[in-house]
């Protein structure tokens, strides 16, 4: 009996252990110094986002109480005139009249609004003379206000509260209403703001709205925390704060066409801007990670490792909510759409009222298809086991059944479905979840291919397997890409793929439900264009009771 060879012997390598801490020391200062820069730049970075966020939401925001400010002044004027029927009077009311107006609807308001009226006036549309209290006004002609008002009225609606609004003159801000009449033309009334009220106008919509939530501004007043420029379409100038920081943070709002066409500019004050976004580093925080030592050493790359991981899931949850968000909200506004347009009673015929809910119904399916695919994609993702009692299903028929019940979601693309589908083809899936596998597989055929396409859909077995294969007319897929299409949140990196909507986890659900099954998935290389998409099952024999 031979014995066993004793073990080799190997050298022990001598390690300089002061030059290996100085080296450890000198590379984790360098790493340290290194981080905190990184770090304070990130930070910096997302603070300078945010601030710009905040004077966004601002600008858009106070552009509306803006607007709505404008537009009450010139309510308080013109709404006499402001008839829902033609005027069938032979008399007009005269300029005169104008001050009267705006009188009544102040005592009627209780109010003292900020601006006054410099001067008033009235004309034909289409005549040459301007009439105003006291005088004929020529400077308000000189200063083209036919022509702004053909431009204004040419950018708004026949609704009533579009026959008035403000237009910006070289006299100043002027706002205008209309009274059409019976004789076929439009008198157009008015006045011309004081100049020297615009500014309290401007004060009171930035004081008087909650243009950021108390939560942010703590209570603070916005004109503490928020700059705010209003402009002319030309760049006149008619209210500006002072204290105006980097323009990297400004933003600008405009107001509709409407409303002037005026432009807001906000930015965050430099003295707001710590108020608004707190955290950071400090100077002894990046002092502390010089002196960590070895073991800060393994701190900051893990934290690097760390933050590159949360950037790349952080862009890849944006990216994802934003594409859900958008694919929710899409059937959401075409459902409410038409189902205003039946609670207001604006179809003229049954015909007209069935394809109302025709759509309805076609937008709720595909909300619900939506729907079905998170909540499947959130129980994957905590990796539950597939149903444990699984009945054999024929895939044939039940396909047959699918793209009945996804026809109405494609006939918006005006798809045609061919199929070809074996009787008796039958495997043990879960009902429900082969369902889902096909609809995903006709969502992307419909959504990546061209309009009025054909889909060809087969069902063929043999002995041992059972082959689905749908197969689009669209751009197909590239060889480089199609092991990657499988994975959650790509949706490849062509323009055309990019471009059409998605959350980009049907093509994964699809992967994970057929493995689950002990199935297989690919991309099929065929000749021409298109895509297709072979899905294969085990093929199940029944006996003649109809027992697996």
């Amino acid at each position: 009996m031979s014995s066993r060879p004793a073990p080799v012997a190997h050298p022990r390598s001598r390690i300089s252990w002061p030059l290996a801490v100085l080296l450890l020391s000198l590379g984790l200062t360098a790493s340290a110094i290194v981080l905190a820069d990184f770090l304070e730049r990130q930070r910096k970075h997302t603070a300078d986002q945010l601030l710009g966020d905040y004077a966004a939401f601002v600008a858009w925001s106070y552009a509306e109480h803006l607007k709505n400010a404008l537009l009450e002044a010139t309510w308080q004027v013109v709404n006499p005139v402001m008839h829902e029927q033609l005027h069938a009077g032979e008399q007009v009311p005269s300029v005169e009249r104008l001050p009267e107006y705006r009188a009544h609807s102040l005592m009627m308001c209780r109010c003292d609004p900020a601006y006054r009226p410099a001067l008033y006036f009235g004309y034909s549309l289409g005549s040459d003379t301007i009439a105003a209290i006291d005088t004929l006004l020529s400077p308000i002609a000189d200063a083209g206000l036919r022509s702004a008002l053909t431009a204004a009225l040419a950018h708004t609606d026949e609704a009533a509260s579009a026959r008035m609004g403000v237009v910006p003159l070289a006299v100043g801000l002027t706002a205008y209403g209309l009274m059409p009449t019976m004789r076929q033309d439009t008198i157009v009334y008015g006045f011309v703001f004081d100049s020297s009220t615009f500014p309290a106008i401007a004060r009171g919509a930035r004081d008087e709205g909650d243009l950021l939530p108390r939560s942010v501004t703590g209570g603070r007043p916005v004109a503490d925390l928020i700059a705010i420029d209003v402009r002319t379409p030309d760049g006149v100038v008619l209210y500006h704060d002072s204290s105006w920081p980097d323009p990297a943070l400004q933003r600008v709002d405009s107001l509709p066409t409407q409303a002037g066409g005026l432009r807001i500019r906000t930015a965050v004050r430099p003295e707001a801007a710590a108020l608004l976004v707190s955290g950071g580093l400090s100077p002894s925080t990046r002092w502390l990670f010089l002196g960590l030592g070895a073991m800060a050493i393994a701190l900051a790359l893990v934290a690097l490792l760390q933050l590159r991981r949360e950037q790349a899931l952080a862009r890849m949850r944006t990216d994802f909510v934003a594409a859900v968000s958008h694919e929710l909200r899409t059937p959401l506004a075409q459902i409410r759409l038409f189902l205003e347009t039946v609670r207001l009673g604006r179809y003229k015929n049954d015909e007209q009222y069935r394809w109302l809910m025709a759509n309805v119904d076609r937008e709720a399916r595909r909300l619900g298809h939506l729907v079905e695919n998170l909540l499947l994609f959130t129980r994957l993702d905590r990796r539950e086991p597939a149903p444990d009692a699984v009945e054999p299903i024929d895939i044939g028929m039940e396909t047959g059944e699918i793209i009945d019940g996804f026809a109405p979601l494609a006939a918006s693309r005006r798809v045609e479905f061919v199929r070809t589908l074996a009787a008796g083809a039958v495997v043990r899936i879960d009902r429900d979840r082969f369902r889902q596998v096909v609809l995903n597989l006709l969502d992307n055929a419909v959504k990546f291919g061209p309009v009025g396409q054909t889909i060809a859909i087969t069902v063929e077995s043999d002995d041992a397997r059972v082959r689905l294969r749908i197969r689009d007319q669209g751009p197909g897929i590239p060889a480089t890409e199609s092991a990657r299409v499988w994975e959650p949140f790509f949706r490849g990196t062509s323009a055309d793929a990019r471009a059409v909507g998605g959350s980009g986890i049907g093509l994964a659900i699809v992967r994970e439900l057929v493995e689950q099954a002990g199935g297989t998935v690919a991309v099929e290389a065929h000749e021409g264009p298109g895509t297709a998409i072979v899905v294969e099952l085990a093929a199940v024999t029944l006996t003649p009771a109809g027992v697996a």
